[in-house]
């Protein structure tokens, strides 16, 4: 194994030139095929799901965290173009710390939302802790 190993550098080192080509022209076939390709074989989804993270002070105590938690659910669920909101805080596999809380705020059906992401409206209406972190709407810019 040792052997084959220490042929093939030889011949790397050998064809350094043809090898620096090749890693060239491998760089300049990406980037035109990432030019030429059409960007609408990706179809643009709406799975109507918004993840979000809740921060405070890394000092805060559960209980202030929970009632945190709970004001930005309260304001995120006025929406009418959200029909569900659940949140959890406290350490755990996606929560590092226990200054953190996760949300998964679930929309109404696409159809039926305007053209304002529900997601900036949300949040704008929640206390200045909300921000939304990932949005899987096609539409949601936050």
């Amino acid at each position: 194994m040792l052997g084959a190993y220490e042929r093939s550098l030889d011949w790397v080192f050998e064809h350094q030139r043809t090898l620096m080509v090749i890693f060239a022209l491998s760089v300049v076939v990406t980037v035109y095929l990432y030019i030429v390709i059409p960007k609408s074989l990706l179809p643009e989804q709406d799975t109507g799901l918004i993840t979000g993270v809740v921060q405070a002070d890394p000092s805060i105590a559960f209980p202030s965290m929970e009632r945190r938690m709970q004001a930005v659910m309260a304001a995120v669920r006025h929406d009418p173009e959200v029909a569900g909101v659940a949140g959890f805080v406290g350490i755990g596999d996606t929560n590092p710390t226990l200054n953190q809380g996760q949300l998964s705020i679930v929309l109404t059906p696409s159809a039926e939302r305007s053209d304002w992401p529900a997601s900036s409206r949300a949040c704008s209406a929640a206390p200045p802790m909300c921000q939304a972190s990932s949005c899987s709407s096609s539409r949601c810019r936050t």
